[in-house]
């Protein structure tokens, strides 16, 4: 997960890991994409506004660096603004959630999308 709020993000954690999730969290662009690169997590939770590097700029580094999504992503995002739902599916993202966002809906998309891929 590479979300800057360490509120929601370790709340959220909390919840996922009790599902039987293994869940990291990283708190910066940058930071996240070290960890996408030692992980090799099944799914990124992506917040688009973290400090460092942007979420736009972590799926860019992404697909330049592997091309395709090489694993699912959930954006989470304060911006519901339609064209912004496209731009990240332009990039390949599962799901793009529009905060202040439930931990059950977060819950259920990484489920569905963990299904589904």
């Amino acid at each position: 997960m590479i979300e800057d709020n360490t509120d929601l993000s370790e709340s959220l954690a909390i919840r996922l890991r009790g599902e039987g999730y293994h869940v990291v969290i990283a708190q910066d662009g940058m930071e996240g994409l070290g960890a996408i690169e030692e992980i090799d997590p099944d799914l990124v939770v992506l917040d688009l506004g973290l400090p460092r590097l942007s979420g736009m700029k972590v799926l860019q580094s992404i697909k330049e660096s592997y091309g395709d999504l090489p694993m699912p992503v959930i954006v989470l995002t304060g911006n519901s603004d339609s064209r912004m739902k496209v731009r990240v599916k332009g990039f390949g993202v599962e799901q793009m959630l529009c905060k202040p966002v439930r931990q059950k809906e977060v819950a259920e998309a990484i489920r569905e999308t963990l299904e589904n891929s």
